[in-house]
């Protein structure tokens, strides 16, 4: 992967800042390795570019998970003698993404079958255009109002095939299961949580995925200079991915993400032109 300093300092902040907005991290690195003319991603650089990514939202979801921490161990105590009861609502988020993830992990297994559309651009950019699709489809339902309280089973199964829809070059996972959950009624603000609460369990299992890649294709041909492009892309990686996790909080408090549907329109515009130069 023979891009410079600049160009994966570039490549981190822009993949780290779409991995956690609704327009298909996956989509912006093909598109980035076209325009750097990379004909094969680096297996150490995308992991590092993923442990970047996971590193900021656990950062920014520390005080959520402490408090979904917090109220597991109370639950514990209860069952023996506890001074107060725990917060049901957390419990049932907990629950509610639990299931969504054991759904996410069994589509992962599918995922060798789609690995070899990374680089196909036309793809790429009819997979935008459905993303945008599903992004755009909760304007026309009624607005909702649920909490786990309210959601089903159903529901979870629902946010956990959409996630794993994800190992398509394209498809957002934020997007899609923040989309089904406001679908189903949710409101945008708890939809984008469990959207993270669920992005972590699917990092890290992209993490693994990227380190057997690594293994498989050996270090014997890496040098320190690329070795520490592949950090200093990490490191963008967290910067680009603590700022798009920000935007995303305050776009989800004001509007909803159905306005990200053209964006994904116009990335897809762009992907068949690269496609055709």
């Amino acid at each position: 992967m023979n891009i410079s300093m600049i160009e994966s300092l570039i490549y981190g902040l822009v993949c780290g800042f779409a991995e956690f907005l609704p327009i298909s991290s996956t989509a912006h690195r093909n598109m980035l390795n076209t325009l750097f003319g990379v004909n094969h991603e680096e297996p150490l650089m995308a992991m590092f570019l993923h442990i970047g990514a996971l590193l900021a939202l656990l950062v920014s979801s520390r005080s959520l998970l402490q408090r979904l921490q917090r109220e597991l161990e109370v639950k514990r105590v209860a069952r023996r003698r506890s001074r107060r009861q725990p917060d049901e609502m957390a419990i049932l988020d907990m629950s509610l993404v639990k299931t969504a993830c054991i759904v996410m992990l069994i589509g992962f297994v599918f995922a060798f079958r789609t690995s070899s559309w990374n680089g196909n651009l036309p793809v790429i950019a009819i997979f935008l255009i459905l993303n945008g699709i599903i992004l755009h489809i909760p304007l026309y339902l009624p607005k909702g109002n649920k909490d786990a309280r309210s959601m089903s089973r159903l529901d979870a199964v629902l946010m956990g095939i959409g996630s794993a829809m994800t190992v398509i070059p394209g498809v957002s996972r934020v997007g899609i299961t923040t989309s089904i959950g406001v679908a189903r009624g949710a409101t945008p603000q708890n939809a984008y949580k469990w959207g993270m609460l669920i992005s972590i369990s699917a990092l890290a299992v992209i993490i693994v995925l990227d380190l057997v890649s690594v293994v498989t294709a050996g270090l014997g041909e890496l040098d320190f200079s690329f070795i520490l492009q592949c950090i200093m892309c990490g490191c963008a990686a967290y910067i680009g991915a603590t700022g798009g996790i920000s935007v995303m909080k305050m776009i989800v408090h004001r509007n909803g993400i159905e306005n990200f549907s053209y964006y994904c329109w116009g990335a897809a515009l762009f992907t068949f032109i690269l496609y055709m130069i």
